[in-house]
Order: C-alpha cells, then structure tokens, then sequence
C-alpha cells in the first residue's frame, strides 16, 4: 500500500533522498497504522511533539493507514 508523506519545517530534513520538498510516497504493508510509519520514518521520538494529520484531520496513532492517505507532518509550533 503506497500513502504520500509530507514533511514540513525541519522535519523536512529527515526525508528520504527521493523526497521533492519534503513530500513522496511511502510502501507499506497492508493493515499498517499510523505508529508503523511513524516508526519507519525514525520519527518515534518526535511523535511526542508533532503534530500529524492525515487527510486533513488529526487521528490516533493507532489509526489504519489506507491506500492513498496523505499523512502529514507538522514539528510543534510556537510564537510570541
């Protein structure tokens, strides 16, 4: 199952060399969720701190990734 990721700010840095700003399509298994890519990115630790929507919503890490989601992530925000 392919879904695109979109990284976004300094996450950016951690995309793989086929990345187009940021943005390509991961393969996964079947049945995987949102933790499994989260693992494959190496994002694990982040998690804690990110925000990550896919198809525009924000979901629970044990959501279950579809053929086509658009998973995207967002590093944590601040302003003053």
């Amino acid at each position: 199952m392919r879904v695109k990721v979109k990284l976004f700010a300094n996450f950016r840095d951690l995309a793989p060399p086929e990345a187009d700003k940021g943005q390509w399509e991961a393969e996964l298994p079947e049945g995987a969720t949102l933790d499994d890519l989260v693992a494959q990115l190496g994002l694990s630790g982040e998690k804690q701190t990110a925000i990550i929507m896919i198809n525009g919503r924000v979901v629970n890490e044990d959501y279950q990734l579809c053929e086509g989601d658009e998973v995207s992530f967002f590093p944590p925000l601040a302003g003053g």
